[in-house]
């Protein structure tokens, strides 16, 4: 029998990783384009995006080789529809991971005790206001591409899907082959 990409283990945490980091790519262009700050300089977008993933790679990619590892398992026997939907609130999921981690990314020093807290009523205010904004903005990207995702998996996972077993109907005469005789299957 035939590995299929789909049945490798790594190839899918890599596939797995890699859109992960495209959906990353694609929050923060979306909100570097987006924001107030930036609004001017739109063309720097991409730039400033891809250095974003890259720093928030850390948690990017091993929340996407986790997906990729086990996005199959989840989706097999699924229709398509089904999937999508399995694969959507798999992305909620992610969304909501990724948006804690992001906050830990950003609020790292004051976190670590390497910055002063001057009014911590504040700063909790703070926190609590980005973090949803990124919840808002992540976890409808996440789940809308980790939802798209499921769904054309589910169609390659059973267009490549081989029984393990050979069912006894494979065990057959075929026709005879050039330079004669039969063979079994």
């Amino acid at each position: 029998m035939r590995a299929s990409h789909m049945t490798s283990i790594g190839w899918r945490i890599v596939v797995g990783a890699f859109i992960a980091a495209s959906a990353a790519f694609v929050w923060a262009l979306l909100s570097f384009t987006w924001s107030e700050r930036h609004s001017s300089d739109w063309y720097y977008s991409p730039l400033v995006a891809g250095y974003a993933v890259l720093v928030a790679s850390w948690f990017v990619l091993p929340i996407g080789g986790i997906l990729g590892a086990f996005m199959p398992m989840v989706i097999r026997g699924c229709s398509r529809r089904r999937a999508f939907i399995r694969g959507f609130f798999l992305g909620i999921c992610a969304g909501l991971f990724a948006a804690i981690l992001m906050m830990v990314l950003i609020e790292w020093p004051d976190i670590s005790g390497q910055a002063a807290i001057v009014d911590r009523v504040a700063w909790w205010q703070s926190v609590r206001g980005q973090f949803l904004g990124c919840l808002a903005t992540m976890t409808p990207i996440c789940a809308v591409w980790v939802g798209v995702w499921a769904l054309l998996w589910s169609r390659r996972v059973w267009s490549n899907h081989q029984s393990p077993e050979p069912s006894p109907a494979a065990f057959v005469f075929r026709e005879p082959r050039v330079g004669g005789g039969f063979f079994l299957r």
